[in-house]
């Protein structure tokens, strides 16, 4: 299994996920990776698909939110930082891979609302993106009711590195 990190985030949430590839296997690929997220001042739900043969979406929260993005991952792309902001719920959210950032490449910005404390999950010094890391953030864990009450992340050691 992969080793996890966090959560950040509030302590409530009646629910709990593990977002992994339902065929998860130390050393497989999960290219193509497919991320949405809705959002308001919070983050209301975040939903994981992995091309991993099944397809079968993971989703933490509920169903509010306005505002609806998505992003698939590139089959050579991995996620290798997770900033956000967050109180007693995921107030906002950004993803950061080898290739870009999420939701702007040129600039942290987030996903949802200002409010909260910033946290991180990296796993690369975004000064010098071109030193990779040996790892991926392969999934997440979260606690979540009708919102994205906390998230954390699981880490692995990147095939083929």
């Amino acid at each position: 299994m992969p080793a996890r990190y966090g959560p950040s985030g509030g302590g409530g949430g009646d629910r709990y996920i593990d977002i992994l590839p339902d065929l998860y296997r130390e050393n497989a690929q999960y290219g193509n990776t497919n991320i949405k997220i809705k959002y308001e001042d919070k983050i209301d739900s975040i939903v994981v698909t992995y091309e991993d043969g099944i397809r079968n979406p993971k989703k933490a929260g509920g169903d509010g939110g306005n505002t609806l993005v998505e992003f698939t991952l590139a089959s050579n792309e991995f996620i290798t930082g997770i900033r956000g902001r967050s109180g007693d719920l995921i107030d906002a959210i950004a993803f950061e891979t080898n290739l870009s950032r999420y939701p702007d490449p040129n600039q942290m910005q987030y996903y949802g609302g200002h409010g909260g404390r910033e946290f991180a999950f990296l796993l690369t010094n975004s000064v010098n993106p071109a030193s990779l890391p040996d790892e991926e953030i392969i999934g997440f864990f979260s606690h979540y009711g009708n919102k994205v009450d906390s998230i954390g992340v699981y880490v692995r050691k990147r095939p083929n590195t």
